[in-house]
């Protein structure tokens, strides 16, 4: 509790003597958790620059081994949900590729007619759901999707739900 009163105080030292402190236990949380070193590493650093930027929403409720657990627990998760994000969405314009990579006539005409629906069913979206799509297809998470509209991230959610439902169902996938 007094390095946390001395950071809060903006104490150099203590900041350091809590990174020291904490570094190797962490680092190996994150290597455990990610089975990479240099992403164990950036982890390690991205949890300790939300800690020192964050950390006048700690209180001592619970420890601060406790409170630094969470945060590093939460920035592992988001990292994993990240890294193993596959795109709901992909731009139409991408499936071009299709066309050249056909092998028969048969499958070049289903290609042709797939990408076709698909303009379709996203031209006939209303323009906040096909912003969210097009959005989310640039990359974007959900939370920035929603930041750049300035709508909340259920709503985003709740567009890309409906939108799969409308492609799921237009294309019978």
């Amino acid at each position: 509790m007094e390095l946390i009163r001395q950071i809060r105080q903006v104490n150099q030292k203590a900041c350091t003597d809590l990174f020291n402190y904490y570094y190797e236990p962490i680092f190996h949380y994150c290597y455990l958790s990610v089975r990479n070193r240099h992403d164990a590493e950036d982890l390690t650093m991205i949890i300790f620059e939300k800690v020192f930027s964050k950390l006048e929403k700690y209180r001592p409720t619970f420890t601060f081994n406790t409170w630094l657990s969470k945060v590093a627990k939460n920035t592992i998760l988001d990292f994993i949900a990240w890294r193993n994000r596959k795109p709901q969405f992909v731009d139409v314009s991408n499936f071009s590729h299709l066309h050249s990579q056909a092998i028969n006539p048969e499958r070049q005409m289903i290609s042709e007619e797939t990408v076709l629906q698909m303009r379709c069913v996203i031209n006939a979206m209303s323009v906040g759901r096909k912003s969210v799509v097009n959005l989310r297809d640039e990359g974007l998470l959900c939370r920035e999707v929603a930041e750049k509209l300035g709508v909340s991230i259920n709503t985003v959610v709740g567009q890309l739900r409906y939108a799969k439902k409308l492609l799921n169902k237009k294309l019978e996938l």
